[in-house]
């Protein structure tokens, strides 16, 4: 499972393919880094301009991305001390 900023979801895969492959997808991000300081990103004005990360996937590598439910695993951080000094 990987976590990608362009899906903004957990991704699963399921494809059965072994072993690692290294892809090299063309798209345009549908959201980019904001000129603020503040970190988040802003709609990219040129998005229109190509294909999006699920056009291209479906396109250029023969992938798609389906959305479902499923299991995730997390973990819940409920209580945190500083510890003791020696």
């Amino acid at each position: 499972m990987a976590n990608d900023p362009a899906v903004s979801r957990p991704v699963i895969d399921r494809t059965g393919l072994q072993g690692r492959y290294d892809l090299h997808i063309e798209f345009i991000p549908a959201f980019v880094d904001s000129p603020n300081r503040d970190g988040s990103q802003v709609a990219n004005p040129s998005a229109d301009s190509g294909p999006n990360l699920f056009t291209a996937l479906v396109e250029q590598a023969g992938l798609k991305l389906q959305a479902e439910r499923g299991r995730v695993e997390f973990v819940v951080i409920d209580h945190v001390e500083k510890p003791a000094p020696d």
